[in-house]
């Protein structure tokens, strides 16, 4: 733990505690040296202004009822919740309690909610702040992925009410990238067409997701994706059949034509064309482009990953359809 001082001071002041706790002169006690170590530490530097702020947290000071505090309720619901967890990390009384019944328990198994009140996360989250780099106003919020866990019925209705609404849109945005050749580049498109909302991922085979290069980089997002298999024999036709149903055949391309991305006006349903690796994309595919755009560059290479640019055309997408909506 030397180098994670949130955890230490968190660690130290519990043993501190459960020490005073079991004897009445902890110095005296069998544990003396290590409270007064503890202690000695705690008082050191930029530690003392971080434990007052340490003290405030409900974990230390605003719990009474401790044979309470560890119920199923509290543990997955309102710790959660008052930690300043996102809400689709907050499992739901609802789902609590069917599962409860599923499992013929009574309810009273989930134990009484304590209320903790008011509890200041912005405070929390800048508590260790002065001891490192950086100013309060920019928290980093590490999103940990689903592992293995299918998104089932039960999951998918607890998900947030404008992701589900989202889902259910008829527009969308649709990635082909039947021309990647690369897994970890086909990993890290999937990533980010589940993070922008895109409505479906299309691959040139089923067989590099379950790939472990594809997989390092998608982060389990295929488990949320709708993702399809596209030959890249076959683009030209699926192009045009998407044509035909009304989307806007998008291209990510430099060509004497091409417009900068931020000129562009993404029409609702449109399909986004990535191309190879190394030779883009082919003449018959790009005579069949609607909108042919770039991303303006500065630098000598001139050459962004595919992975990259798809991210970008992503996002200017979600930016001008989703952001704009309030998604």
């Amino acid at each position: 733990m030397a180098q994670n001082f949130s955890t230490r001071l968190y660690a130290q002041i519990t043993i501190a505690k459960l020490i005073e706790k079991f004897y009445d002169k902890p110095e005296a006690g069998p544990f003396g040296n290590i409270h007064a170590a503890i202690n000695s530490y705690l008082k050191q530097g930029n530690v003392e202004k971080n434990l007052e702020k340490c003290m405030k947290d409900f974990r230390f000071n605003r719990v009474f009822d401790y044979a309470n505090l560890l119920t199923l309720e509290n543990v997955f619901h309102n710790i959660p919740r008052v930690s300043g967890m996102a809400a689709e990390d907050v499992v739901g009384t609802r789902v609590l309690g069917e599962c409860f019944a599923s499992l013929k328990l009574e309810r009273v198994n989930l134990g009484e909610a304590i209320e903790f009140g008011e509890l200041a996360v912005e405070k929390r989250e800048s508590l260790f702040l002065s001891s490192g780099f950086g100013g309060a106003d920019h928290i980093q919020k590490k999103i940990v992925p689903l592992k293995a866990v299918e998104p089932g019925r039960e999951l998918l209705g607890d998900l947030p009410e404008k992701l589900r609404l989202r889902k259910a849109k008829e527009d969308g945005l649709i990635v082909v990238a039947s021309l990647v050749d690369r897994a970890p580049n086909l990993g890290g498109l999937a990533r980010s067409s589940e993070i922008f909302g895109v409505r479906q991922y299309v691959v040139g085979s089923l067989k590099d997701v379950e790939s472990k290069e594809f997989q390092a980089l998608s982060m389990t997002a295929e488990k949320w994706l709708n993702v399809a298999e596209l030959k890249s024999f076959q683009l030209a036709d699926y192009l045009r059949e998407m044509k035909a149903k009304g989307y806007a055949i998008v291209g990510a391309e430099q060509t004497t034509g091409s417009r900068p991305i931020q000129q562009i006006r993404f029409p609702a349903r449109a399909v986004l064309v990535l191309g190879h690796e190394k030779e883009g994309l082919p003449a018959h595919i790009i005579s069949q482009l609607d909108i042919v755009a770039e991303i303006p560059q500065f630098g000598v290479v001139r050459s962004l990953n595919v992975h990259v640019t798809g991210a970008i055309f992503m996002w200017e997408y979600a930016r001008q359809h989703l952001v704009m909506e309030g998604s």
